[in-house]
């Protein structure tokens, strides 16, 4: 499922308008839904997406949304970006599609390395994989609880 719910989408687009980031990171961009925000509410924003399924990249022409795509899972790709930063990172649907402990390093990461990083995710939402994807099943679950250990989230 490389969509999302739109129960946030406004939420987001006021986000991106208020914040007017000049170079964000979309994590599992999927159908480029964020990617499109940006261009939108943001057009002078450099995007870099990151998705794991190339047929996503190839089916929903991610490189004509953003500015860079890099193919694979975030944390492998992200790992070595040690000189990379960010205005904006958004994780929109997609952190439940990691193990706990993935998820938290790849958190630890971009907080020294991003401005303000965005996290939607549902909460026990149970999902396996979706028309063969195996990368769409849900391995870990997320609640507001999970993100306490840093002053700075809201």
């Amino acid at each position: 499922m490389p969509g999302s719910f739109q129960n946030f989408d406004a939420v987001v687009a006021h986000l991106i308008k208020a914040l007017n980031p000049a170079r964000i990171l979309d994590i599992g961009c999927g159908s480029g839904k964020y990617g499109k925000m940006v261009s939108i509410h943001a057009p002078s924003c450099h995007r870099i997406g990151i998705e794991a399924e190339q047929s996503y990249i190839d089916q929903f022409a991610l490189n004509e949304t953003y500015h860079e795509v890099r193919h694979g899972f975030a944390w492998p790709v992200l790992s070595e970006a040690h000189n990379e930063f960010f205005d904006l990172c958004i994780i929109g649907d997609c952190i439940e599609h990691m193990q706990k402990s993935v998820g938290l390093d790849l958190l630890n990461f971009l907080t020294y390395r991003t401005q303000y990083i965005v996290v939607l995710a549902p909460e026990f939402s149970v999902q396996g994989s979706v028309n063969g994807v195996d990368s769409e099943s849900h391995i870990s679950v997320w609640s507001e609880r999970d993100f306490v250990w840093h002053d700075r989230w809201a």
